[in-house]
């Protein structure tokens, strides 16, 4: 997603001490899912600081925003506790962890590689890329390498492919925010049509780099799921689903693409656990448009499923709950649950709040839990960015509140897997 309004101008690095988090969510219409605590942070596009998505590495969760990343404690959910807070210009702040290390995308042309960064002015060239962070001290962490990438960041894929000395990163870039090339060696044509390889060396992070690139039919992928488990990757891409075998991860070999009637580009993908179906959506209206009412087609609020193998579509689950002329409304980011013999998932839908929805039978999807907030006042861009399963929670990234805990109340007795972290774009192993 993409804000259209203007951002801050000017953030400087703060480290903040541990903070107790607020509690209490807005007056939500639930079922089935139970608030357990919020650790609030008020956000905003028009402040340039609105909250984006989730990573989870044991008891902590990273939220990106606009402006930076926090890092929460939730070892007790119902009493999550902020541990830092860091400031860093450059939207839109994607995150993604491994280790000790903080992945940070920007997608917004700077004046500089470092957090006291500004946009830069129209649409002059800057930096974007990726910025990297050590988190070893989850209390103070320090900025240590800013890599250039072409068109930017948009969204970050993080490859930690077993027996390796590094991570890869799958960057996928936007709409660019300038033509031509930046002080910063960073550049972006009209017609891009790459996807960034970041390789990042665990042992020394500070001489991360782009390894390389591979082309992709169009402009751009919004976003890339990976599933290590059966070495695919599906690219939410304009104006197809794009499949690839990443067996070979520095080298991904195109298996093949998908198009949909009616949809002009995708924004999201998940794997099921198991690996053998992709789920796909996409976002009408750029995020800040409602266009969740009740005389919007449905295809504009779904999700798809398809084969992984072959690309067959299998079915889909339409959200079903209308929203208002006041609310922005699509199926933005999501995953699914860690459950053997079933297929849950979980998806952030702005405005229409936080979904839980059954599509064993992919034929015959339902929503099964929900939370549903009431329509901000003001009138602004703002909701559920991403909501994602993890370890029994769920957790919702508000753009304006902060993060939101809920319980499951009809979640399945037989998750088995337990997982140390969640990277909610990267599945590492099959059920």
């Amino acid at each position: 997603m993409r804000s259209r309004l203007v951002l801050w101008t000017l953030a400087i690095v703060m480290m903040a001490p541990a903070i107790p988090a607020g509690s209490g969510h807005r007056n939500n219409d639930t079922w089935r899912l139970t608030p357990i605590d919020h650790a609030r942070e008020p956000g905003s596009f028009s402040a340039g600081n609105a909250h984006t998505d989730l990573a989870f590495w044991g008891d902590l969760v990273f939220q990106g925003s606009y402006d930076g990343f926090r890092i929460v404690d939730v070892s007790v959910p119902a009493a999550p506790r902020v541990v830092s807070d860091v400031t860093c210009h450059g939207g839109q702040g994607d995150v993604a962890v491994w280790e000790g290390l903080l992945f940070r995308a920007v997608d917004r042309p700077q004046t500089g590689r470092g957090c006291d960064s500004a946009d830069t002015p129209g649409s002059t060239p800057g930096f974007e890329g990726i910025q990297i962070f050590d988190i070893s001290d989850p209390a103070a962490p320090r900025r240590i390498r800013s890599v250039p990438v072409d068109c930017g960041a948009h969204t970050i894929t993080l490859v930690p492919k077993p027996g390796l000395d590094r991570v890869l990163l799958y960057v996928s870039s936007s709409f660019p925010g300038f033509f031509g090339r930046s002080p910063f060696g960073n550049e972006c044509s009209a017609d891009h049509g790459r996807i960034a390889i970041v390789s990042v060396p665990l042992a020394a992070p500070a001489t991360a780099g782009v390894l390389r690139s591979f082309p992709i039919p169009g402009h751009h992928c919004h976003d890339i799921a990976v599933h290590l488990g059966v070495d695919r990757a599906a690219g939410a891409c304009r104006p197809r689903v794009i499949v690839w075998d990443i067996s070979k991860a520095r080298q991904p070999r195109r298996l093949f693409s998908v198009r949909r009637p009616n949809v002009p580009g995708w924004h999201s993908a998940s794997f099921t656990w198991d690996g053998r179906v992709i789920l796909m959506g996409w976002e009408p209206g750029g995020g800040s448009e409602p266009e969740c009412e009740t005389d919007d087609p449905v295809g504009e609020h779904s999700v798809f499923f398809f084969r992984a193998t072959d690309g067959r579509r299998l079915g889909r689950w339409v959200l079903p709950r209308t929203q208002s002329a006041e609310e922005n409304c699509s199926i933005h980011n999501y995953n699914v649950m860690s459950v053997s013999g079933r297929y849950i998932g979980v998806a952030g839908n702005f405005q229409a709040g936080t979904s839980v929805f059954r599509f064993t039978d992919t034929r015959a999807a339902r929503e099964i839990a929900y939370s549903d907030p009431p329509p901000l006042v003001p009138v602004q861009t703002g909701g559920a960015w991403s909501s994602y399963w993890y370890n029994g929670y769920v957790y919702e990234s508000d753009i304006t509140e902060g993060l939101n805990i809920y319980e499951f109340d009809r979640a399945p007795s037989d998750v088995l897997v337990t997982l140390e972290h969640l990277n909610p774009q990267t599945q590492e192993r099959s059920l």
